[in-house]
Order: C-alpha cells, then sequence, then structure tokens
C-alpha cells in the first residue's frame, strides 16, 4: 500500500515580500495546480491515501473559491483518501465545513484514528503531555501518526518532544511544520520525517521541494519525490578587490548560473570584499539576467575592500577620511556606504 506524506502547501500563500504582485498572483495559481498535480500522481501510481500534515492554507482568511477548488480536486479523486490535519496557519479551514467529500477525513484536539487497508492513522491537532501520555497503538500491525509542530525539547504549542513519543509502537511519524525535507529515528521500531514544503514560496525555501512516497509493506520505505513546478535557488557570487571590471563580473555570476535551468527562480548574492572602484549597481544585473529566467532578484552582501591598515601612514585626505570613517560607531554597512559615497566624490565623480 502507498501513501504520499505532504505538508506546509500554504495555499493562498500572499508572498508579497518576494514577488511583484503580479507574479505572487501567478505563484498561487501554481501552487493549487500542483496540489492539484499531485492527485493526478497519486492516481497514475496506484497511491490509496495522502496524508496532509498541516498547513494546506495560509491563514484563515481564504477565498471561498480556493476552498472550493481544493474541494473540487478532492471531489475529482474519489478512491485517493485524504487525511487532513490542521496546523498553525490554516485554523481548521477544511475541518470546520459542515460536509466534506467521503474520501476527505479530518482530525481533531483528541486523538482521531482511521484505518486504511490494515494501516492505523491516528492524529491530533493539539499535542500536549497529556496527548502523548493517552496514545496507545497496537503492537502489531502498522501504525503512522500525524502531528504539526518544530521538533524540541518539551511539548508545546506546535513543539513535538520526540522522547514523548518513543516505545509507543509507532512505525512512522508524519510531521509537517518545517518547510524543507528532514528525517530521523524516532526509536528501535519507528522513524520520523517532515516532507518540507511542497513549493518554494520565496528565496527561504530554496531547493528541491516535493512530497514523501511511503510504501507499506513488512517495513515503511519511503522515498523524496522531487514535485515543484519549479525551484528557487541562492547562487553566490564571490568578489575579491582584485575585481575591477563589470566583465569579470559578470563572469563569475555566469559559472555561478550555469545549471540553473530557465524555468527557475534565481536570487544573485554578492559576497567577498568588493574594489572600490568597480562599477557595481544592482539594477544592472537584475536587468541583465533577468531574461534568462523565470525571475532575478540581486542582493549585496560583500564589503568595501576599503581598510584603516592599508591607510596607516597615508597623510593625505583620503587616508585621513578612511581612518575617520573605520574607527566611527557606525554598522559596516553604514561605514561602506559612506566610504563610497566619499571616494567617489573625491575622485570628483559628476553623478553625486
Amino acid at each position: 500500500m502507498k501513501f504520499i506524506h505532504t505538508a506546509d502547501l500554504h495555499l493562498e500563500s500572499r508572498m508579497a515580500s518576494s514577488f511583484s504582485a503580479s507574479l505572487a498572483s501567478e505563484r498561487r495559481r501554481e501552487l493549487l495546480l500542483t496540489f492539484g498535480r499531485l492527485f493526478s500522481y497519486a492516481e497514475e501510481n496506484g497511491v490509496e491515501g495522502i496524508l496532509i500534515a498541516g498547513d494546506l492554507f495560509d491563514s484563515g482568511r481564504v477565498p471561498a473559491r480556493t476552498v472550493n477548488d481544493v474541494l473540487g480536486v478532492l471531489k475529482a479523486h474519489p478512491h485517493v483518501q485524504v487525511y487532513y490535519l490542521c496546523g498553525n496557519h490554516d485554523e481548521n479551514n477544511l475541518s470546520k465545513l459542515s460536509a466534506l467529500p467521503e474520501n476527505c477525513h479530518a482530525f481533531s484536539k483528541g486523538w482521531t484514528s482511521y484505518t486504511l487497508g490494515g494501516v492505523n492513522l491516528v492524529g491530533t491537532e493539539d499535542f500536549t503531555d497529556e496527548r502523548a501520555a493517552d496514545l496507545t497503538l497496537p503492537e502489531t500491525g502498522k501504525n503512522i501518526v500525524l502531528l504539526h509542530g518544530q521538533v524540541a525539547d518539551k511539548n508545546g504549542s506546535f513543539q513535538i518532544a520526540l522522547s514523548s513519543l518513543r516505545g509507543k509502537h509507532i512505525d512512522y511519524l508524519a510531521l509537517g511544520h518545517l518547510h524543507s525535507y528532514r528525517e530521523g529515528k524516532l526509536d528501535e521500531r519507528g522513524v520520523y520525517a517532515y516532507p518540507g514544503c511542497l513549493e518554494g514560496r520565496g528565496f527561504d525555501e530554496c531547493g528541491e521541494k516535493g512530497f514523501l512516497l511511503l510504501d507499506v509493506g513488512e517495513t515503511i520505505e519511503r522515498t523524496f519525490v522531487p514535485f515543484a513546478s519549479l525551484t528557487l535557488h541562492e547562487a553566490e557570487v564571490a568578489l575579491t578587490a582584485e575585481d575591477t571590471g563589470i566583465f569579470e563580473v559578470e563572469a563569475k555570476i555566469d559559472r555561478a548560473l550555469c545549471s540553473i535551468p530557465s524555468s527557475d527562480m534565481v536570487k544573485i548574492v554578492f559576497r567577498g570584499d568588493r574594489n572600490p572602484d568597480l562599477s557595481f549597481d544592482l539594477s544592472y544585473f537584475e536587468q541583465r539576467y533577468r531574461p534568462n529566467f523565470r525571475f532575478v532578484k540581486v542582493e549585496d552582501k560583500t564589503r568595501l575592500a576599503v581598510f584603516a591598515d592599508d591607510f596607516k601612514g597615508d597623510i593625505s585626505l583620503k587616508g585621513e577620511f578612511v581612518r575617520l570613517v573605520r574607527a566611527s560607531k557606525l554598522s559596516e554597512e553604514e561605514q561602506d556606504d559612506i566610504l563610497e559615497c566619499g571616494i567617489r566624490a573625491l575622485r570628483g565623480e559628476a553623478d553625486l
């Protein structure tokens, strides 16, 4: 028997801090389409149950059309059973409905149990020390427990102490909350796993995204399946004080981006020491590489390669200026901004 373990889809996420309004709207639609593709994959690959370990939606205020779209997907795949656990974001968006499709089974505040093909599926939306103590599972058969929260030292609000679940006859602990794939040993019998989010929604969610495919037999075999419609990448470009020309920088960027598909999204992050004589316009790089990818963002994390020790014996105005700025209590970023403007002004550049 096969199950899909997914979580943290965050449908209707605003994504306003990451993308323009139009692109964020496109991505919201793509997240919903990926949810639909998940069910098509299930039918095509003999998956009988989909486990949603929380945060199907991004908030408690979801447009009715999106809820209806989700219900439409469930109804269109009646042979795929869905086990839905509410997370800290979606606030019972499906559970509070008066009627769910027959193939959708929701968990509640107390322990709720279902059985599919001899597999026990147990979950709670409110995991506490008392809930852990009350969990009773049969020693024989296969037991899958669904929870939403962060692995922690103690149980609390969306916190899960693995120690309180050891020795409970759990074969697989299906978790949600973390947006990156992660797994580990629970005890001698069982394992725990986070599938991560199904689609990246910003550059804090870079890398392959997908779900875990569970094959339940004598054991529960799990396979991570990349499934997102696109991948977000953070490409680091290391600058040095020897980089003085724009074409040298572009060559480094080209090397960093050469293996990234054009359908993906990229954040170029400059790091290292930047020569003050280097023409460095972030908007130029965005315009230069925007046609190559679905979306490009550029971020400067360099420091200006102007150091007080280099001007110890310099009695010029520039030397005194550099020493004064570097000796100030301003942040390094503020110092760099002042130094860059000041050095250009001392050179008599007309755009200041």
